[in-house]
């Protein structure tokens, strides 16, 4: 079992988070987060959901197909050349250390939440395999899993959508999905063997007997891990309709208590080394009773990452952002997480 001492002890530290000099004015929530404002990294998010919300659209008229039918359709139906592309152009930009597009993982917008889901669990694959040190071609793999694991969630849309807790059959609907999406990958040209048996297997867990069975290579084992580690995370940290999100430190202590025994020790070391006890875009009060926005994580250092301060200790917001390295400040400390979204006095003086 992982424990968070373990995560604590990880790793040299990376490079401090610079301000930004330049540029147009921006807002004080996007300086806070130092999000990359221009409109290519933007249209670069929006451009994923976008082929999703074509590819899951053509995947719900099959509804009223035999699966055989289903599978012939989605196979003509998924424009290969299109969907590698985009995880080209993906991949390529946070290979090359632009990771602003993973701003955009924590903020739904507006529209169908499995297709966010779908874009998010991929971005978080990609940056795991990355973390770890994946080929590009292992990336691509990764991402292609990643962006299309949940295909066959379509056929139980209606039973992921109740806002209460799901009874055991609709449960065991639900988690035939991986097998299905799998039929439905296996149809189309081009995709490869372990793509498709990474997304059938994307649920399989360490503590599962038929895991090696499954996933019968190590290469295979790690991509599905990847993007069942990714999918978990993705999950934990976004509404459903039966449950509110839980903040990114809960999720992170979720993962060491509960799930780090059914995944690989470094895969989940990655992820949460690498996000930090305290994720990028957390709220945190420190113990001088100052609240800012975790803006970047120094690696190997989970508890002592740059904040930017949005109030002083009084409540009252800055005139202007106030950046922090608590490398630098040995005095400072994160006291606790505070969740922004039930604090209506901090929400109304944002505004």
């Amino acid at each position: 079992m992982i424990r968070i001492s373990d995560i604590i002890k990880m790793g040299p530290q990376g490079e401090p988070h610079k301000e930004n000099k330049g540029g147009k004015e921006t807002s004080l929530l996007d300086k806070a987060l130092k999000k990359d404002t221009g409109p290519d990294i933007k249209q670069l998010y929006n451009d994923g959901i976008d082929l999703l919300n074509g590819i899951f659209d053509k995947v719900r008229q099959t509804r009223q197909l035999s699966p055989s039918e289903v599978e012939e359709y989605v196979a003509n139906s998924i424009d290969f050349k299109l969907v590698t592309d985009y995880l080209h152009k993906l991949v390529d930009r946070i290979l090359l250390g632009n990771g602003k597009v993973f701003d955009y993982f924590y903020a739904y917008r507006q529209g169908n939440y499995l297709h966010m889901h779908s874009l998010n669990t991929c971005l978080l694959s990609i940056k795991i395999g990355i973390w770890l040190n994946l080929n590009k071609s292992d990336l691509m793999n990764i991402a292609l899993g990643g962006l299309l694991h949940d295909l066959g969630l379509v056929s139980v849309e209606d039973i992921i959508s109740l806002p209460r807790k799901l009874k055991h059959k609709e449960l065991q609907k639900i988690r035939q999905h991986p097998v299905v999406s799998a039929r439905m990958l296996e149809k189309v040209k081009d995709i490869t063997e372990d793509v498709i048996n990474a997304v059938r297997g994307h649920h399989k867990r360490l503590t599962d007997k038929d895991f090696t069975k499954e996933l019968n290579s190590e290469r295979l084992q790690k991509m599905a891990q990847i993007i069942g580690l990714a999918d978990v995370y993705e999950a934990i940290t976004h509404p459903r309709s039966y449950r509110e999100p839980k903040l990114p430190h809960e999720a992170v202590k979720e993962l060491v208590e509960v799930e780090s025994g059914k995944f690989q020790a470094n895969i989940i070391k990655s992820l949460i080394g690498n996000i930090g006890i305290y994720p990028i875009g957390s709220w945190v009060r420190l113990t001088d009773g100052e609240i800012g926005i975790v803006a970047s994580i120094n690696k190997g250092y989970p508890l002592r990452p740059w904040i930017n301060l949005i109030f002083e200790a009084n409540g009252n917001k800055l005139t202007d952002i106030k950046s922090i390295d608590l490398l630098t400040k040995p005095h400072l400390h994160i006291e606790s997480p505070v969740d922004i979204n039930k604090n209506k006095q901090l929400i109304d003086k944002l505004k």
